[in-house]
């Protein structure tokens, strides 16, 4: 119901669903907030990073003893944002619905664009300019405010992302990009 006012009365014609918490709006709301997008003519957008298997990371790095930024990183690994990414996009294939998936970060999520989009599907994937220029090798800076500085989510990667993901947003693969991936 609240959607359903946010678009008639105020305008908003997009909204952010995210899939990388554990617990907190993951795959059983996704659906629905798909097909209430849907029904609304608004465009959905989703942050994907598989929430459970994240969370299974983090302990594991606690476990570990890896408590400073690396250990972000290492807790989500590109493979997690790639299986969500293609989760999302097929969920919005079962609503037959628009989906912006933003803060692409890695190759395994834009390689999952780019074959939805062959296949036809209505689907934008916006990088992050840190994604883009950046690898992640500041998150080891011994210095914990220099590294701290690097953490974000999706994290950045490893060297050899960023370039696969300036060459898909030069191809048209990916679309658009944000200075500010909390903007």
């Amino acid at each position: 119901m609240q959607m359903e006012v946010m678009v008639k009365e105020h305008g908003i014609n997009s909204f952010k669903f995210f899939m990388a918490y554990k617990g907190s709006l993951m795959d059983d709301l996704l659906l629905e907030g798909l097909q209430k997008c849907k029904s609304l003519g608004a465009l959905a957008m989703v942050h994907a990073e598989n929430g459970d298997a994240v969370a299974e990371g983090q302990q594991r790095m606690i476990d570990l003893g890896i408590t400073g930024p690396e250990g972000h990183a290492l807790s989500r690994p590109p493979v997690l944002e790639g299986e969500a990414t293609s989760r999302a996009i097929r969920l919005a294939k079962f609503v037959n619905t628009p989906l912006y998936v933003v803060h692409v970060m890695s190759t395994d999520a834009m390689e999952e664009i780019a074959k939805a989009k062959r296949e036809g599907q209505r689907v934008i994937g916006e990088p992050v300019v840190s994604g883009l220029v950046l690898d992640d090798s500041w998150l080891w800076d011994p210095d914990f405010a220099t590294a701290s500085k690097y953490v974000m989510s999706p994290p950045i990667r490893e060297a050899g992302h960023n370039k696969a993901l300036q060459a898909a947003l030069s191809s048209g693969i990916l679309q658009v990009t944000r200075l500010n991936p909390e903007s």
